[in-house]
């Protein structure tokens, strides 16, 4: 889960270097010849370590932090000037033609001292004001002159670079920042963030998202990072669906958001404005961003009942078969990769193209775990179906080939495959026969979930069938047809049921009651995918569509903390450790991902960020009536 803490920096500073070791900042218009002038200064110390060149109209740090770059103007041109941080040099200066006629720039005056630019205010100041910003190697700068090509520079031979595709680039709305490694170059406009490739100009989908402000830098050329009036927004470039991290900031407004993944953490300048202080933010966001990410997603991902099982299937191989594999739910250890299945007609030589037709996966255990079944269906392939015995880890016999109208499926505890066949209907397939031994008419839905006493089965429409006996059994109220996923607690007391608005209503194990409902405060944003009931029955997990899990306390039908950031891509599905206090969630792009929810992990956690416990004296200060206890 984010988290964050930090420093406070002086109302007049501009930016700071990743590590929080530099600032720029202007001297009192009292220093005399240094009015005006930029300053580096050490954070740590706030001692002066050198003043740069003339600034009057703002100055920024580079992401590096090992050049800074000052705005200043004179009667007929603006100025733009790249400073060496360590050594003082001019790098490069700029001298851009200026309409005598403007208005002069004019910094924010806070307490007799001029406080630099910051990048929302940029526009209010001087519409006509230029920008730069520099690589995050430092090899690269943007120049943006509203009215005027956007300029590209190579700052290591001071030549600018003859980018034909930058000639029709906008230069007004001033905010334009390198990203993937200073290969791609991003813009803010109209609420979404464009991305070129530098080398081409070939541009990238866009990613959407409302009120977007500032874009920030990344260590890692595959992340970008925005903010917008209330929250810090992480992305991977090469999955821009859905955010990896949105993170509200209560109230503040981030700026100048910074990602450093080698520590995990993201630090955006929290809270800064007019006449008011600034606090560098850290957030740990080393949850959300995991090092096991794959590429290729996964088409199918789910948990034996208990959570010790996870059985997951592979995109298509050249030969066009369907890979599965099952591993260890809590370590994440391989444990047997059963048969794979075809999912293709004409095998195909070298990696599989982009066009392949797509094939549908289903898999389910039985309620007790001690099976698996796994099917595909393929574009010109019938319908394929294997059994897998989790207790021997070994295949199970399966003859002939089930019904192609089904869309999922499950096993019963009878062991046979339940298809739901969507339009109105349910169909008993018996795997050793090779055969449909039994019908259920009416039921309609294409998912199903079934108690874990094999009594009772709920389809995703809401309908209700007596297993033994086989009929269905009507009951005055149902979850309804905007069901997106089902799940009954490991006790059969209770039914959960998903709704594509993200609602979540609770039902008892035989749904002759509506017990309540858990809604998101953003109701309709995203739905709610996956669930997963603690095995003490009080608490439910929902990963929703919009990539965050949320723990619900089920007596309150309140949400406990603030959701978990996933890994950025969408959730298979979850279950909790036997114990309860870990959270197991599978991912499309990351198999397994454990968050711990023990109260002494959170305090351990707290304890490191914090340095350390209350001391005596504190203790006194706060709690003069309770006993003193080292608190960690």
């Amino acid at each position: 889960m984010p988290s964050a803490s930090g420093s406070t920096a002086r109302a007049n500073s501009r930016s700071s270097r990743g590590d929080g070791d530099l600032v720029t900042s202007f001297p009192d218009e009292r220093n005399g010849e240094d009015a005006g002038r930029v300053a580096v200064r050490d954070l740590a110390g706030a001692r002066p370590l050198r003043t740069l060149g003339p600034a009057a109209g703002g100055a920024e740090m580079s992401p590096s932090g090992r050049q800074v770059i000052g705005y200043d103007h004179t009667p007929t041109a603006y100025v733009i000037t790249l400073w060496d941080t360590e050594s003082g040099q001019t790098l490069m200066e700029f001298r851009e033609p200026r309409d005598s006629a403007a208005p002069e720039p004019q910094g924010v005056r806070t307490s007799g001292a001029t406080m630099p630019r910051r990048e929302r205010e940029r526009r209010a100041l001087d519409p006509n004001s230029p920008d730069a910003t520099v690589s995050e190697d430092g090899r690269l700068l943007a120049l943006c002159v509203p009215g005027r090509p956007l300029q590209l520079w190579d700052v290591t031979e001071r030549r600018r670079l003859p980018m034909t595709w930058t000639a029709d680039r906008d230069c007004y709305e001033e905010k334009y920042r390198f990203v993937a490694g200073g290969r791609s170059l991003a813009h803010v406009a109209d609420g979404s963030i464009r991305i070129w490739d530098i080398a081409t100009g070939t541009e990238r989908p866009l990613l959407e998202l409302r009120r977007v402000q500032q874009i920030g830098s990344s260590t890692d050329d595959g992340y970008l990072v925005a903010t917008t009036g209330g929250e810090v927004v992480l992305w991977r470039l090469d999955s821009p669906d859905w955010p990896v991290l949105l993170y509200p900031t209560n109230g503040e407004i981030p700026a100048e958001p910074r990602v450093d993944l080698g520590s995990g953490r993201l630090r955006p300048l929290a809270g800064a404005g007019e006449g008011a202080e600034s606090a560098v933010r850290t957030l740990d966001v080393s949850g959300a961003v995991r090092a096991d990410w794959r590429v290729e997603p996964l088409l199918a991902a789910e948990f034996s009942p208990d959570g010790s099982l996870l059985a997951t299937t592979g995109r298509l191989d050249a030969e066009g078969l369907a890979r599965f594999a099952v591993v260890d739910g809590r370590s994440g250890e391989p444990v047997a990769d059963p048969p794979a299945l075809p999912c293709r007609t004409e095998p195909v030589i070298g990696p599989p193209p982009e066009a392949v037709p797509p094939c549908e996966v289903s898999q389910a255990f039985s309620p007790d775990g001690a099976r698996l079944v796994y099917s595909t269906k393929g574009t010109g392939v019938a319908r394929r179906l294997a059994l897998w015995d989790a207790d021997r880890r070994a295949p199970l016999p399966a003859a002939g080939e089930p019904p192609d109208r089904v869309a999922d499926l499950a096993l019963g505890p009878d062991g046979r495959v339940i298809l739901p066949t969507g339009p109105g209907g349910l169909e008993f397939w018996d795997p050793r026969e090779g055969r449909t031994t039994a019908e259920v008419p009416g039921p309609r839905g294409t998912g199903v979930a079934i108690r874990p006493d094999g009594r009772l089965l709920v389809t995703s429409f809401g309908d209700v069938v007596d297993l033994p006996g086989l009929r269905m059994t009507p009951r005055p109220q149902n979850p309804g047809a905007a069901v997106e996923s089902l799940e009954f607690s490991a006790d059969g007391r209770y039914l959960a049921a998903g709704e594509r608005a993200g609602r979540v209503t609770l039902w008892d194990g035989g749904l002759g009651h509506r017990l309540g409902e858990l809604a998101r405060a953003d109701l309709g944003a995203a739905s709610a995918t996956t669930l997963a009931f603690s095995p003490d029955g009080h608490t439910l997990a929902v990963a929703y569509q919009d990539n965050v899990v949320q723990l619900w306390d089920l007596d309150s039908r309140l949400p406990v903390g603030s959701p978990f950031p996933t890994a950025g891509d969408g959730v298979h599905d979850l279950a909790f450790s036997p114990d309860g206090a870990r959270l197991h969630v599978a991912g499309e792009h990351v198999p397994l991902q454990r968050i711990d929810l023990a109260p002494a992990a959170a305090a351990t956690t707290l304890c490191r960020r914090v340095g350390g416990g209350l001391t005596r004296q504190d203790w006194h200060t706060y709690l003069p009536t309770v006993p003193y206890r080292a608190t960690c």
